[in-house]
């Protein structure tokens, strides 16, 4: 009951109460205890405390070093902090401990794309689309990024496709404007 509370307070976006809620379960040996920590590290990342993100995400990595998630949690919170190269090498030992593939080379690709390297965020994300793989991250990701290589063509097709806009044209033209922000990354 009481994971379950923190989970919905976690998925309203309130990592404080997400936090308060999990603290109980971290102390006790139960069968919850890994998600229970997982848990703990993404309402971390949501209240941006980056640095104690990473050394939970390090201790559950520790404690059970096939744990792709902790792997993919310990990316997101490197990449909020500008390691690139550890959020890199941590998102690639997320897949190869067999996260979720989409959300594995989403987060790349969204993290080729704090770097300013969309035709690398393309070569991720086209695949997967292509392949029938369309959540909605890794298809507004994928249209994001084909804008930003000039591929507006493809980028429109694949707009009115999925039905992500009524003005493809006019929400492209605005995609284009977009600045890399150092604001908090939010990947999956």
């Amino acid at each position: 009951m009481r994971y379950k509370l923190s989970d919905s307070y976690y998925n309203l976006g309130d990592g404080e109460s997400a936090l308060v809620y999990i603290k109980p379960l971290l102390t006790k040996k139960n069968a919850m205890e890994d998600k229970a920590k997982l848990l703990r590290v993404k309402a971390l990342i949501l209240v941006a405390n980056y640095d104690e993100a990473i050394q939970a995400a390090t201790l559950l990595i520790q404690q059970n070093p096939k744990n792709g998630e902790a792997y993919n949690l310990r990316g997101v919170a490197y990449a909020n902090l500008g390691n690139f190269t550890h959020a890199h090498q941590d998102l690639i030992s997320a897949r190869e401990n067999f996260i979720n593939d989409a959300t594995a080379l989403n987060n790349l690709a969204m993290l080729y794309m704090l770097r300013e390297n969309y035709d690398k965020a393309v070569e991720v994300l086209m695949p997967q689309y292509l392949n029938g793989v369309k959540p909605p991250k890794l298809v507004y990701n994928l249209v994001l990024a084909l804008v930003k290589t000039g591929r507006k063509d493809d980028a429109a097709s694949i707009m009115e496709k999925e039905n992500l806009s009524s003005s493809p044209k006019e929400l492209i033209e605005l995609l284009g404007k977009v600045k890399k922000n150092s604001s908090q990354v939010r990947l999956k």
